[in-house]
């Protein structure tokens, strides 16, 4: 099939490119104008949540602030919290370009409409999306033909995918439920975080 062998070679170009080294340092990188990946979190808000910022946004905001969403995100937000001080006491070797990169991939590529016959087990039945492991297993594979994830990293693998759809989540939530909330924003919109939060129960419970 196309799909895992589409997979497959991402996860190539992924294990590849965290094998390069290209000698460049913060202060060279600073100099360029270039975000760097121990402090600036890699290509998404993650150094924004673990800095609260995101929380004091939806805190800030008179309707959000009791939304049904706060208390998972809360809870969350602990667990990527953890996770990322692996990160920042370099316990991880790739720091936050392991998150950004690989865990980003999985979460917007593995993921597919249950199929109730397919899909027949409970989780399969309690969730819309559930994980497709055949391209997880083709984007890993690619990957590690290149570069052995750690056994560090193998364990917080699924975390990561967590943080990575919790980044996402609150980024749609705080968008199109404080943002944009005096705009005529539908609710499929207004809701659309829910989809990413389904996604990390999922991975809870798997």
């Amino acid at each position: 099939k196309l799909a895992p062998t589409v997979m497959r070679g991402i996860g190539g170009g992924l294990g590849r490119m965290h094998s390069t080294s290209v000698g460049l340092d913060k202060a060279k990188a600073i100099s360029l104008g270039l975000r760097w990946y121990e402090t600036d979190g890699g290509c998404c808000d993650v150094e924004d949540q673990v800095q609260d910022k995101i929380l004091n946004k939806i805190m800030a905001d008179p309707d959000a602030r009791n939304h049904e969403f706060v208390a998972f995100y809360n809870r969350e937000l602990n667990d990527l919290k953890k996770e990322m001080q692996l990160v920042k006491d370099g316990r991880l070797a790739l720091g936050a370009l392991y998150f950004s990169d690989l865990a980003c991939c999985a979460i917007g590529c593995v993921f597919k409409q249950s199929d109730k016959e397919e899909d027949g087990c409970d989780l399969g039945r309690k969730y819309s999306q559930v994980v497709d492991f055949t391209l997880l297993s083709a984007l890993l594979d690619g990957y590690c033909a290149d570069r052995k994830l750690p056994a560090l990293e193998t364990e917080h693998f699924v975390a990561f995918m967590q943080l990575s759809l919790l980044c996402n989540a609150s980024w749609r939530f705080v968008k199109f439920n404080i943002v944009e909330k005096h705009n005529s924003i539908p609710d499929q919109v207004k809701n659309s975080y829910q989809e990413l939060q389904q996604r990390i129960e999922y991975l809870h419970e798997s």
